[in-house]
């Protein structure tokens, strides 16, 4: 019997898992080995730090994308440290030596290369090592930064809930390949471990390097593009990978609907700078993102093919799998489509289309208003390996729509997309588990099985164990905060709140108590 665990190409597809320890950050007292899996979700009640950490992620992610394109950061430095372009040279040569020693000349387009860093020379393995530490030294300091806006503090430790607890304190690991990055904010000393890290060459890099060679054969000198790619394509290959991050606020709803009124207000505001004086326009750094999103979105997933400072290869397949996300949210939840027009200004309306009818987006239902900016970003910004953080997905859906976000949930895992939720919905959670469980069955009995409550059509669902990571936050009078714990997703899966089962009881009690006190009014005591 095949089933989804024998399909490792779907996890494979995800790349490695990045985990956190964090200790009095904001509500949450004790955070552990916290590990961002494809679907990873944050559950509990309110006040208990899932923003917070889902935030913390971000701005981590966020850090990755260097503010400078990588390549011409490479260049500038080259040309300041003119010493290095012979180091540089003398690297590649050593590389393209492996490769003519290994590889097949033609290239085959399956051909890969898999080599230990520990196997080259010493001046090699110096040189990438400093080029790597500057990468983990600007990850750090960018994260530092982000921290800064997206918490809109001084300095990062001013995020701790109360001094009594001390300092907050975050670690950061990630295993690529061997290549072991890890950082501790605290200590402001990022380390990256390459000792057991593996140079996996797929063609493409073999084929710069190769062609470097041979540029530099032809005497067309140093600091040619062809070296200056081939060396950026080689560290961005050792460095640990960390996907691209979208983060979807609480409040996506407010600013979709506006995004026309805040646009028109900031130019007006920009249009007077230098003339008059008047308050600079105070937006946080997150809402501030997401309209920039809406902003820039246009009609067609045109803003796909483009990633600013970006080295990454996307074919159109799977690019079309993330797109086919929005079209299946479309069906399956609001039964009509997102459409975006464009006029001559550049800002973009946003409308809701249902057979004749087509509604601008704020006249319609609040369960459209929530699911609409996770379609635009699906359609016109998302790629295949970013991830996607939704706050609040089932804000104004009925419980068994709640469901039926949650299949589309998975099935943006299954398309090749990492997804982080923070929720109180107790539905979504176990329709997740379910799709867990589901993965231990083959195809036909899968698809039988979840026909009901939460499947999406014909579509395959499915999350496998080792993809899925649900964390519970829970306050703790001892521990002065938060303590998040992982919810075990298997077959002995077992999620009731406690939280949801006290507020029902609570409910029903209290409906007892009125109904009591009415019959001991118009009856009388028939004690």
């Amino acid at each position: 019997m095949t089933t989804a665990d024998n399909n490792t190409t779907a996890t494979s597809l995800h790349g490695p898992n990045l985990i956190l320890d964090v200790e009095n950050f904001g509500p949450i007292a004790e955070a552990k080995n916290i590990e961002f899996k494809p679907m990873t979700v944050f559950v509990g009640t309110s006040n208990t730090g899932k923003t917070y950490l889902a935030m913390l992620l971000h701005a981590i992610l966020q850090a990755r994308l260097l503010r400078d394109n990588p390549i011409n950061a490479f260049a500038r430095r080259q040309v300041e440290t003119g010493a290095d372009d012979n180091i540089a040279q003398t690297a590649l040569l050593e590389l393209s030596g492996l490769i003519a020693e290994n590889v097949a000349v033609p290239f085959d387009r399956k051909s890969t290369l898999e080599l230990q860093f520990a196997r080259l020379t010493s001046e090699t393995r110096r040189y990438l090592r400093r080029e790597l530490d500057l990468r983990a030294r600007t990850l750090y300091s960018h994260t530092e930064s982000n921290l800064r806006e997206y918490f809109e503090v001084a300095h990062w430790i001013d995020i701790a809930n109360s001094a009594t607890r001390g300092f907050p304190t975050i670690h950061m690991e990630i295993d690529d390949q061997g290549t072991k990055l890890k950082l501790d904010m605290s200590s402001h000393k990022p380390r990256l471990d390459l000792t057991e890290t593996k140079l996996n060459f797929d063609i493409d890099l073999i084929w710069l390097v190769e062609h470097y060679r041979q540029g530099l054969e032809a005497k067309r000198g140093s600091n040619s593009i062809d070296e200056i790619f081939a060396m950026v394509q080689l560290i961005e290959v050792l460095f640990p990978s960390l996907p691209d991050s979208y983060y979807l606020p609480a409040g996506r709803t407010g600013i979709l609907t506006a995004h026309r009124l805040l646009t028109s207000s900031i130019m007006a505001n920009a249009s007077r700078m230098g003339i008059d004086f008047r308050e600079p326009i105070s937006y946080h750094r997150l809402p501030a993102e997401f309209l920039r999103y809406l902003i820039e979105t246009r009609d067609g997933p045109v803003s796909k093919t483009i990633k600013r400072g970006s080295l990454r290869k996307f074919n159109r397949q799977d690019i079309d799998k993330i797109t086919s996300c929005a079209s299946v949210l479309e069906s399956s939840l609001i039964s009509g489509q997102i459409e975006v027009t464009t006029e001559s200004v550049g800002v973009p309306d946003f409308s809701y289309v249902r057979n004749d009818l087509n509604v601008p987006i704020f006249r319609a239902s609040s369960m459209v208003t929530e699911i609409a900016p996770i379609i635009v970003f699906l359609r016109n910004h998302v790629l295949p390996g970013d991830l996607l953080i939704i706050d609040e997905p089932e804000a104004h859906l009925h419980p068994e729509a709640q469901q039926q976000m949650a299949a589309a949930l998975a099935f943006m895992v299954r398309s090749g997309l990492r997804v982080l939720i923070t929720t109180h919905s107790h539905y979504m959670v176990e329709q997740l588990s379910a799709f867990v469980n589901a993965s231990k069955l083959d195809e036909a009995t899968r698809k039988r099985a979840l026909s009901l409550g939460g499947a999406l059509g014909e579509e395959d669902i499915y999350l496998n164990e080792d993809e899925t990571a649900v964390y519970s936050f829970k306050m703790s009078q001892e521990h002065g905060g938060s303590v998040v714990e992982e919810i075990f997703m298997g077959e002995e899966f077992e999620y009731g709140p406690e939280d949801h089962s006290t507020a029902t009881v609570k409910q029903f009690n209290r409906l007892q108590r009125v109904l009591e006190a009415r019959e001991a009014v118009e009856f009388g005591d028939l004690d």
